[in-house]
């Protein structure tokens, strides 16, 4: 990979501007502060950095104290957030870290500690650069520049030390690897399979969070089979078939990019994604793992009506649809990706996927009215003709929509024929 030195001047107008005034107004108390990680990253390899992190010689207390408007994020651990001009800054102090019992939190955290210090407790070689706020020197102290131009991500010390003190850096493994298209360094790998023990120190949310970050870009397909690949589906779900991970990043690959959360989950979760069995028999066990995930509640919906309809479709895989029931699913919100979905999963049995490709085709010529015109059967015809209402109206209104999606009717008065015929059965 090609890379530069990164510098301060580089950073964006806004982040330069935040980053060099928490930094000017650090340096009135006598502290030292510099940008720390992603940010620092970035430039080396030529990427516009998107926020700023700051790491200081102050202690949170003395952060707090600098800033007339901080939150205390992470104040044990010495994150302070600091609002500045729009943005939110996190600003952690200079630290050393010792025991992991909930591999999830240090047991014990020492501020004030040099950038020397600081780096060795830092996940990857490559988020472990520094760029003076106040002078702009570039501190590199674990060669992680070295480590970005070879093309490889590299744990930062002993791999199965770093992987233990925090199971989520697996998965920031697999989405940084994916993401910046590096190769994971060989003992980096090994450190994260057999650190798997981990993952039980990590929270649903937490993880979600690195899967929406790796979803949202077209790396996608390419974490989920390094995650499988360090044998996380193994881990997480033990029912998942051996290779589900590696099958649900190939249909992946077949999915428009980015594919998005909602879709990335149900690929992540489900235990057989190419099982020869149907679908809905195996929709219990992804729908339960979906909501083990913590997603929010409209991910939950998106995710649960992707995976409901392309249940329809593939039931009626090898059957004819009346095209009344076809256009009622073009009417659906989850229509596109479930029908993305359908494809993919065929295209990855090495099948045609000649259907869904009609379906696609008939679909890109229809007119919003043809799919959403004013329905005949309605309220006001079933009051017109006596009937009284209740759960019948549901079903009569339900199927005289799909009808007349069908083009069985002429005209309204073809609908009322019918209807009439129906409440005189």
């Amino acid at each position: 990979m090609e890379t530069v030195t990164p510098t301060f001047a580089e950073l964006p107008e806004r982040l330069r501007e935040a980053a060099a005034q928490i930094g000017a107004r650090l340096a009135r108390d006598r502290h030292t502060s510099w940008v720390v990680g992603g940010a620092v990253r970035d430039l080396a390899i030529g990427r516009a950095p998107v926020d700023v992190d700051l790491t200081t010689d102050a202690n949170p207390d003395e952060v707090e104290a600098c800033f007339p408007q901080t939150v205390p994020l992470g104040k044990r651990f010495g994150t302070v957030l600091v609002k500045w001009s729009g943005l939110g800054v996190e600003v952690t102090s200079l630290r050393a870290e010792s025991g992991y019992q909930d591999a999830r939190r240090p047991d014990s955290v020492e501020f004030g500690t040099s950038v020397d210090e600081d780096a060795k407790r830092r996940d990857f070689t490559c988020n472990a650069m520094y760029l003076d706020t106040q002078t702009g020197e570039f501190l590199d102290p674990v060669r992680g520049i070295a480590d970005l131009g070879s093309g490889l991500l590299r744990a930062v010390g002993e791999p199965s030390t770093r992987f233990a003190e925090d199971g989520l850096r697996i998965f920031r493994l697999a989405r940084l690897a994916a993401e910046l298209s590096l190769a994971p360094e060989a003992e980096t790998l090994q450190g994260a399979r057999s650190s798997l023990e981990s993952l039980r120190g990590v929270s649903a949310e937490r993880i979600l969070a690195e899967l929406e970050k790796g979803f949202a870009c077209i790396a996608g397909p390419e974490m989920i089979r390094l995650l499988e690949e360090i044998g996380v589906h193994g881990r997480l779900f033990p029912s998942a078939t051996r290779g589900a991970g590696g099958d649900a990043a190939s249909i992946a690959a077949h999915l428009p990019q980015p594919m998005g959360l909602a879709m990335g989950l149900l690929l992540f979760v489900d235990p057989n994604p190419l099982g020869a069995s149907p679908r809905s028999e195996r929709s219990a066990q992804v729908l339960s793992a979906l909501k083990a995930q913590r997603p929010s509640r409209q991910i939950s919906r998106e995710s649960a009506s992707l995976w409901s309809l392309c249940c329809e479709f593939e039931a009626y895989a090898s059957e004819d649809v009346d095209q009344g029931q076809l256009r009622l699913w073009m009417r659906e919100e989850a229509w596109e990706g479930a029908l993305q979905l359908a494809l993919a999963c065929s295209l990855t049995r090495g099948e045609s996927g000649s259907r869904w490709r009609e379906w696609q085709a008939e679909r890109s010529v229809l007119t919003r009215e043809d799919l959403f015109p004013a329905p005949w059967v309605e309220a006001g015809l079933l009051r017109e003709l006596g009937s009284e209402p209740g759960p019948a109206w549901k079903v009569w209104m339900a199927e005289g929509l799909r009808l007349q999606l069908d083009g069985a009717w002429k005209s309204p008065s073809d609908a009322r024929a019918w209807l009439r015929a129906e409440l005189d059965a």
